[in-house]
């Protein structure tokens, strides 16, 4: 269109880069727009945004596309604050999270992982046996830690949703997960699998359980209190696959799962940012700066 090749041209790479406006939003004064007759304005602030953040969905190709982005990026940011003291709504693509105060201080997070990296962690064979189990995990005989000796290619999208995602879950549940190596199990709990009442040793920044699936119709989730006692009240955060329980270690923070009776297998996975000076299980864990995903 339009095109004479008597005239000087040059290659766009001899251009200068060009903003396009995306009309993902719009912050602007009401007489601005009758005064002037745009959305733009004289003097605009504008937001960059990376394409895969700006992108527009007008044909079914285009749905088709963005589906494929989502899937290979990490998910946006929450934006959750870090002093939520009542239960609220914190929608984002993740899903929806809700930060809770009662018993403690914590999130629930529906469709936390990506579908990728949540099909990868469903599918693992897990060994584990919990016949010997005397209410703790490290009673578990073949427990299964996602390191750079035991990875496989299936789960590398575990893996990158957290390395790439750790400056995102540091802003929205509010901790500094700076000088820390990644800690993740998944695990295959059976009806002989229980845990006391507990905290989280504080080398652990924050502790992330995701429910994965379960062969039971009942209710497996988490439960929650204020103390070790046997019968003390205990809040339970319902089963529901690909839910998370979020928090940040603290005292008095306990947590458990009430032995119970169950069949078939509970696959969950638990993941930690844990104290790179002084954490000394280093056969579990993933130092996320020195050893890139393969």
């Amino acid at each position: 269109m339009n095109f004479d090749a008597a005239l000087p041209r040059a290659g766009t790479q001899h251009y200068p880069p060009l903003i396009e406006v995306n009309y993902c939003a719009h912050v602007l004064a009401v007489d601005t727009l009758e005064r002037l007759g745009s959305v733009i304005g004289q003097r605009p602030l504008l937001l960059p945004l990376p394409l895969e953040r700006a992108f527009e969905i007008n044909t079914p190709f285009d749905f088709e596309l963005a589906q494929w982005l989502y899937h290979r990026t990490p998910p946006p940011p929450l934006h959750a604050t870090s002093s939520v003291c009542t239960a609220q709504d914190l929608t984002s693509d993740y899903g929806r999270t809700r930060a809770y105060d009662r018993p403690w201080p914590h999130f629930v997070t529906d469709g936390f992982l990506p579908r990728i990296a949540y099909d990868a962690a469903a599918r693992h064979a897990i060994a584990s046996d919990n016949a010997d189990c005397d209410g703790t995990r490290t009673t578990v005989a073949n427990r299964f830690f996602l390191t750079p000796t035991t990875a496989t290619p299936e789960l590398a999208p575990i893996i990158a949703f957290f390395r790439d995602g750790r400056d995102a879950l540091a802003r929205d549940y509010g901790v500094d997960l700076t000088d820390t190596y990644l800690r993740i199990e998944l695990a295959a709990d059976t009806e002989e699998f229980w845990q006391v009442p507990h905290i989280d040793t504080k080398e652990k920044r924050i502790t992330i359980i995701v429910f994965l699936t379960s062969d039971h119709p009942g209710d497996l989730g988490t439960d929650l209190g204020t103390s070790n006692a046997t019968d003390a009240q205990r809040t339970r955060v319902p089963w529901a696959e690909n839910r998370a329980l979020v928090f940040r270690t603290a005292p008095g923070r306990w947590y458990s799962f009430t032995k119970r009776s169950f069949v078939g297998v509970r696959r969950v996975l638990l993941a930690n940012f844990v104290e790179a000076a002084n954490w000394r299980s280093l056969d579990q864990v993933w130092d996320l700066d020195a050893v890139d995903v393969k």
